[in-house]
């Protein structure tokens, strides 16, 4: 027989396969451990997005995180409803959008999954049955025989025995008697195999076994950017570090006119700003007192590098690079900023967040 499926909405985590159903109720993402997915990706906010339930389906919402949510590498600026299919990133962590199959709820027992135990009780019954007629056959076949032999033989008053032609039928009964207390060839009849089949109803089993309750994952597809690989310099190498300093990556293919590299530099809680202009090179060497006094100063930085086309406000090409941290000693950083945006900069206003409600009052340098 067949079996009916329904189809839902699933996340499965890229590097694990772990997978989590899209119900009704909301689903949170963030490090914090009290969400629905709690990841231990120091790039992800401690809440970072919510998959809640619409109408039209499941819809992904950005919690204000620092470094975005993106769906297909496109950053959200407001809810998205999540196809399969659908790529989410969120920091360094990627999740598929997948449709997995549930199984229909098993059919109740009826008297069709009992009817396998009726025929054997209805078996045994029946072999009882018939043993026993044998044995009253058999019973009532040795009664006369008996009767007539303690009869045929009388005594002649005297206590003595006739040898008369009457006394000749007890031998021919004797004679007729042997065979029938042995009757083997009853003994076949009485045992019955042909119940035996009945009795292993091996048909009841497939009710038990319950199908999977998900569809084999599919093949993860392979990102036609993929995010570029750190070299240098290493977290102990870029601890106390000013003036020019020379980062380099790989990356694993050749880029085309309009595209190139571009170093990310920023600290914890402002945008991802790039630090110099795209290149196509993997290394590029960059005055850090000329960038970062502007960005905050003294302290710890983060960086790492992708890859985007050579266009303001075009969306990123490749995901950002597992993050490196960097720590600068460089000169005072002067005054700061008079109002809130202290904490955000922009780099040639193409990758600044208008939709940040506390840097409205912000200029570009």
């Amino acid at each position: 027989m067949s079996e009916h499926r329904s189809s839902t909405l699933a996340l499965r985590l890229k590097d694990t396969g772990q997978v989590f159903a899209l119900g009704r109720e909301p689903l949170t993402i963030g490090r914090r451990p009290d969400n629905t997915i709690a990841l231990r990706d120091s790039s992800v906010s401690r809440q970072h997005a919510r998959i809640e339930w619409r109408p039209e389906g499941p819809v992904i919402v950005d919690l204000g995180s620092s470094h975005g949510t993106y769906v297909n590498e496109r950053r959200l600026s407001g809810p998205r409803l999540l196809q399969p299919g659908h790529v989410v990133r969120v920091g360094n962590t990627v999740l598929m959008v997948e449709s997995v199959r549930q199984p229909a709820a098993a059919p109740a027992r009826g008297t069709r999954g009992r009817s396998p135990g009726w025929l054997l009780v209805a078996g045994v019954a029946l072999a009882l049955v018939a043993a026993l007629a044998l044995l009253l056959a058999a019973g009532g076949a040795l009664l006369p025989d008996g009767g007539e032999a303690n009869t045929a033989l009388p005594g002649n008053g005297q206590g003595e025995e006739e040898p008369s032609p009457t006394a000749a039928p007890t031998q021919a009964e004797a004679v007729t008697v042997a065979p029938s207390p042995a009757p083997p060839t009853a003994e076949p009849t009485a045992a019955p195999p042909t119940a035996e089949p009945t009795a292993a109803p091996p048909t009841a089993e497939p009710t038990a076994a319950p199908p999977p309750t998900a569809a084999p994952p599919s093949p993860t597809p392979v990102p036609e950017y993929p995010a570029p690989a750190l070299v240098a310099p290493s977290e102990q190498e870029a601890n106390g570090v000013r003036g020019p300093v020379t980062f380099a990556w790989s990356y694993p293919r050749a880029l085309v006119d309009g595209e190139g590299f571009q170093v990310l530099i920023w600290k914890d809680g402002q945008e991802h700003n790039g630090a110099a202009s795209l290149t196509r090179e993997t290394q590029q060497t960059i005055d850090l007192d000329v960038v970062l006094p502007g960005r905050g100063g003294d302290g710890e930085y983060l960086w790492t590098v992708v890859v985007r086309r050579d266009a303001p406000g075009e969306a990123l090409l490749s995901p950002e690079a597992a993050p490196r941290r960097l720590v600068y000693a460089g000169v005072d950083s002067g005054p700061a900023l008079p109002n809130e945006c202290a904490a955000f900069t922009c780099d040639g206003c193409d990758s600044w967040n208008s939709d940040n409600p506390l840097c409205t009052q912000c200029q570009c340098p």
